[in-house]
């Protein structure tokens, strides 16, 4: 088990403090995850993914750092074939009208910020591709709500890193619910 531990830790490379604080969370955690008593199973890729959040909650100032590792090694293929696929959910008229228009101005803020070559095509569920600027003046407007598909480059960046940046444009105040690959970037796990 340790040896395990051993060889995915070279995969975590030393650094300044959050880093080193990282290597030593995963180390902690994996060995858990691995124990006898592990409550459930983990791959060494969630056990990072939860390692990494836990450092950024206790440590705010840490909130922006770059942590570093292996993704080849941690997300396998994943971390150089396809999309991520985001939907944010905004909130209904009638529960938010205020937040439903500012949820318009943050995916358009959004689209002219960041949409770049690491994000295809941002399109509302269920809508042609040429309705997507009657749809955004709908909830810019206040008349609508539609929910957003948002699809980003896996190579580009780690699912804690594209949570970030989500959560940056789509607080939890403006929508529903923002998802990754249908996990919410609100949940404890993310």
């Amino acid at each position: 088990m340790r040896e395990t531990v051993k060889n995915e830790l070279d995969h975590i490379p030393r650094g300044p403090e959050p880093q080193n604080m990282l290597r030593a969370l995963f180390w902690f955690n994996r060995m858990r995850s691995l124990g006898k008593k592990a409550e459930k199973p983990m791959t060494a890729f969630e056990v990072l993914q939860s390692s990494i959040e836990s450092v950024k909650s206790h440590n705010p100032q840490f909130g922006g750092f770059g942590f570093q590792y292996d993704r080849r090694f941690f997300e396998g293929d994943l971390a150089e074939a396809g999309f991520y696929l985001c939907s944010v959910i905004p909130k209904r008229l009638d529960e938010d009208l205020g937040a439903v228009k500012e949820f318009g101005r943050a995916l358009l803020r959004f689209r002219n910020e960041v949409a770049d070559k690491r994000v295809g095509p941002i399109s509302f569920d269920g809508v042609p591709q040429e309705l997507f600027a009657d749809k955004l003046l709908d909830l810019i407007n206040g008349q609508k709500t539609h929910s957003a598909i948002i699809r980003i480059g896996r190579a580009d960046c780690t699912p804690s890193q594209l949570a970030d940046l989500l959560r940056r444009y789509f607080p939890q105040r403006l929508v529903r619910d923002v998802t990754i690959d249908d996990e919410s970037i609100f949940s404890a796990n993310r």
